[in-house]
């Protein structure tokens, strides 16, 4: 069966006319491919990094290194996902180093991914780390595509913040916990 535009379609879950290279804070999380415990486990209500994790974690950190105009805020490795806020600010020239990017882009064609972009900050870093943990032998994948939360005020900031600190102790609670069982209501 040969593509077919009307079924063989990927919607966007990206706001529509929206400039993510713009200068702001983003919440962001990605996941481990099928959500598998790929980084480490909550144990006493605490996150513990196995070395799969601490490689994410410290990829993590880089990003400010290889993308001059971002910063990061609150973060943290989960079992089988990353949470974290990335700080744009492009009153600096957007610039990075993107994963599998073509060194030159014909100016007729569109750039699929804009530099300093949310979507190739986040393609660089879910590349850096599979890269690295398939250099050390792991088959490792990522879910495709990746959630965002552009943050527009102080109190989103500080809910995604708080959002974060706990979500090792709520983990019990997450939806997107794969051992998750709702109660039931009597």
């Amino acid at each position: 069966m040969g593509f077919n535009p009307d079924c063989h379609h990927r919607r966007t879950v990206r706001l529509h006319g929206y400039d993510y290279s713009s200068s702001g804070h983003y919440h962001v999380v990605v996941c481990t491919y099928l959500k598998q415990y790929q980084f480490g486990a909550v144990i006493n209500r605490r996150m513990q990094l196995n070395d799969l994790g601490e490689i994410a974690c410290n990829c993590w950190q880089q990003i400010p290194s290889h993308f001059p105009n971002v910063g990061l805020d609150e973060f943290i490795v989960m079992p089988n996902h990353v949470h974290g806020i990335i700080v744009i600010n492009n009153s600096m020239t957007p610039v990075g180093a993107q994963y599998i990017a073509p060194l030159q882009v014909d100016p007729k064609e569109k750039m699929r991914i804009k530099p300093g972009s949310l979507s190739s900050i986040v393609r660089t870093y879910k590349g850096a780390v599979k890269r690295i943990l398939g250099r050390l032998g792991y088959a490792f994948y990522w879910q495709r595509n990746y959630y965002e939360h552009i943050i527009r005020n102080d109190e989103e900031l500080n809910w995604a913040r708080y959002y974060i600190r706990q979500n090792p102790a709520n983990r019990d609670q997450d939806e997107e916990n794969p051992v998750y069982s709702p109660k039931q209501i009597p």
